[in-house]
């Protein structure tokens, strides 16, 4: 068989273990209230140049979106640290992983998404990953947290996306995001205010306002 021959069979068997676009029996996010990384720096490429990227989770569910500033081919890769300093580090597929230690890899590149896992030697392929291209300038995946060890958050990311000529943007530019953010993004922290804490914040919020008023009434009587 020719090597025209080989690729495309290889083609065939990946297609055959990626599901299809939209696939996995779930409502997609609307991405409102998603953690959004914003890449400020611009590349040469539109098609592979990342202008921010999306996360946020169910509770069987990670998803990522990431948006570009122009059509066109490119291949995404999104390496996550759910297990810390037990990873792959230093450089993959030729880019550097900056300061992440990646313990899985979700790969897209169209037609195609699938999950690795670093076994301690080499990435091990899990299975495909749903995904969807809502248009030609992002693209949107979904991982099972099961699938990837139900990691404990916050968890760390990189988004890497390579163009057919081999240009590499890394959203970030240098280091990692950390999901949910530690720290308020934009005033805001999604995600990552549960329910408890809310309640605790808001039975702070009425005590401080009934000691001011307490100490009002004290001042006028005195």
């Amino acid at each position: 068989m020719n090597k025209i021959g080989l690729g495309l069979l290889g083609l065939l068997v990946l297609a055959s273990v990626a599901p299809s676009v939209n696939g996995g029996g779930f409502s997609w996010p609307d991405w409102t209230n998603a953690v959004k990384y914003f890449d400020v720096t611009g590349e040469t490429i539109p098609a592979e140049d990342m202008t921010v990227c999306y996360v946020t989770n169910s509770s069987v569910l990670l998803f990522f979106r990431a948006e570009f500033l122009g059509p066109g081919f490119r291949d995404l890769y999104i390496y996550l640290d759910t297990v810390p300093n037990q990873g792959q580090t230093g450089t993959d597929e030729g880019h550097s992983l900056h300061d992440l230690a990646a313990d899985y890899k979700v790969y897209y590149g169209s037609p195609l998404a699938v999950l690795y896992r670093w076994d301690g030697t080499s990435w091990q392929f899990v299975g495909g990953v749903p995904f969807q291209v809502p248009d030609a300038y992002s693209v949107e995946l979904a991982v099972n947290l099961g699938d990837i060890g139900n990691p404990v958050f916050p968890i760390g990311i990189l988004f890497i996306s390579t163009s057919p000529i081999d240009r590499t943007d890394w959203n970030p530019d240098t280091g990692h995001v950390t999901y949910p953010p530690r720290f308020p993004v934009g005033g805001v922290v999604y995600q990552a205010v549960t329910p408890w804490l809310l309640s605790i914040l808001s039975a702070l919020g009425m005590l401080s306002m009934c000691a001011i008023a307490f100490w009002n009434l004290k001042k006028k009587q005195d």
